[in-house]
């Protein structure tokens, strides 16, 4: 009788430990979660952070000047992020489907601007690497800007 009464207290004992050692796996779960969640909402306020000094730009006549100064800020973005924007400079309605981002093409698309002239800028809704004009972390991938 004494052997059956300590093996159920050993039988106990191991239950106690295991239901301890899932509650403590439960909570670690749990915590890792939220980290992950803290991690989504710090690179969702980054990529709203970092696009609102260009979206000021979108959907107005803007002139020409406007334009070369919103392409250097684009430049200046290119030089220091890993999410470089892609540019579609339309001179016409017939898009060149030509996508630059780097320093020297971006200031041959400044060449070509005409100061007195006037231009639209917006977020590029084909663009076959950022549907929509978006990556996939909220930044900016694509805009157009288009001559009036």
């Amino acid at each position: 009788m004494e052997n059956a009464s300590k093996a159920l207290l050993i039988a106990g004992g191991i239950l106690i430990v295991l239901l301890l050692l899932s509650f403590a796996i439960l909570t670690l779960s749990s915590t890792s979660g939220l980290s992950d969640q803290r991690k989504n909402i710090h690179m969702t306020q980054e990529a709203i952070s970092s696009n609102s000094r260009f979206s000021s730009y979108f959907g107005k006549k803007i002139s020409g000047a406007d334009v070369i100064s919103f392409l250097q800020l684009v430049i200046v973005n290119n030089s220091q992020t890993s999410n470089p924007i892609f540019i579609e400079f339309k001179q016409s309605s017939i898009s060149s489907r030509d996508h630059k981002s780097t320093s020297e093409e971006l200031q041959t698309i400044i060449d070509n601007i005409v100061r007195s002239s006037y231009y639209n800028i917006n977020l590029t809704s084909d663009c076959s690497d950022y549907p929509g004009g978006y990556r996939n972390t909220g930044h900016y991938g694509c805009i157009t800007i288009t001559k009036l």
